[in-house]
């Protein structure tokens, strides 16, 4: 359960250090699992570039230091870290500062391990332990990246546009086990269009031409006319795998835009698919018919202790566009519950960022098949 602002996706993919124009596949997805202090059940989803990480975890706490310091209760939270060398690496949870920090090595490619701690100043350092799962029958994974500018005119002062990209496209080798209905479905959430081509790298590349030549034709003869104003753009876009397991698949592509105006605009947007039935996942498959009322009053009550409220208390007096939470399609799965994501002004002002509410499994038994 949190709040999430623009601020993250663009914390997180500043991480990354890639050379402009490529698209080939630089290292790899690691799916992993183990625990905090032999306790604490985790679970850990990292992209590696080069020496940059970034994905999502859950934690189940248990245990007195987990269960005071973070009442974790196996929702997804957003990673990002560094390899610093010889294999060691620091993971911070977002917002970083002064929050969640895991500290550790590589003992070798598929085992990590080393201290976990709640935040800076506390001073507790709890022992992980993260052991790659490669015998599930799981989806493997290739990353893809592009990172590139251009300028508006020929001209190095010029405002210019910006584009970064991290493409998670299933290998080849799972591709040959006749799931292509799932590659398709990667491919048309990362680039809105299902017309795009079918190929990560022609479809990366497909994105980049798009979007410079939109830059040039709508700002060049404007620049002209006003050279003093801004005309920046700025997209960022990234693939994230929340669960990847018993034939399900979920993630979800992070988006950042900026095309002028006070602020840009960030979304999640979340699909889970059933791997035996190749196909999207919806709110019927998972639960009993005439679910809907109960579900939305768990969604509006989770919300109000989020917000320290009453339940007597409105929503709309503390700042929200409603009273009752209504489930939406925007929703992730990830063996400890079910996660739903509001992106900025769907329940809230821009200023409340987005709002993930998470439902676990024990809350939502009634009502699920």
């Amino acid at each position: 359960m949190k709040y999430i602002t623009t601020l993250t996706i663009i914390t997180i993919l500043l991480v990354f250090n890639a050379t402009a124009q490529t698209t080939q596949p630089l290292n790899s997805f690691l799916q992993f699992t183990g625990s905090i202090d032999k306790e604490s059940s985790l679970t850990m989803n990292l992209v590696r570039v080069g020496d940059s990480l970034y994905g999502d975890y859950s934690c189940i706490a248990a245990g007195k230091v987990m269960k005071t310091d973070y009442r974790y209760k196996g929702d997804s939270r957003q990673v990002f870290g560094k390899i610093t060398g010889k294999g060691n690496f620091w993971i911070k949870e977002w917002p970083g500062s002064e929050g969640p920090v895991f500290r550790g090595q590589f003992t070798d490619n598929q085992n990590l391990r080393g201290t976990w701690s709640p935040n800076s100043r506390s001073g507790i350092k709890l022992p992980f332990v993260l052991t790659e799962k490669n015998n599930t029958g799981n989806l493997r994974f290739n990353p893809y990246i592009v990172r590139d500018h251009k300028n508006l005119v020929k001209d190095e002062k010029s405002p210019r546009a910006k584009i970064n990209m991290i493409l998670l496209a299933l290998s080849k080798e799972t591709i040959s086990k006749g799931i292509d209905t799932v590659q398709r479905i990667l491919l048309t959430k990362f680039s809105g269009d299902d017309n795009k081509n079918g190929d990560p790298e022609k479809l990366l590349a497909e994105i980049r031409k798009d979007y410079f030549t939109n830059y040039i034709q709508d700002n060049e003869t404007l620049y002209k006319e006003m050279p003093g104003a801004s005309f920046g753009w700025e997209l960022i876009r990234s693939t994230h795998i929340i669960y990847n397991d018993h034939d399900k698949l979920c993630f979800y592509i992070l988006s950042y835009s900026f095309t002028g105006g006070a602020h840009g605009q960030q979304s999640q947007v979340f699909t889970c698919v059933d791997l035996k039935k190749n196909r999207i996942i919806t709110p019927q498959d998972i639960f009993i018919q005439g679910f809907e009322a109960e579900l939305d009053r768990l969604l509006t009550k989770k919300l109000h202790t989020m917000s320290n409220l009453p339940e007597s208390a409105k929503l709309s007096e503390s700042g929200y566009f409603i009273d009752e939470i209504n489930h939406n399609d925007n929703f992730y799965l990830n063996g400890n519950g079910i996660g739903f994501f509001y992106n900025q002004y769907e329940i809230a002002p821009y200023s409340f960022g987005a709002t993930e509410i998470f439902l676990t499994t024990e809350e939502l038994r009634p009502i699920l098949k």
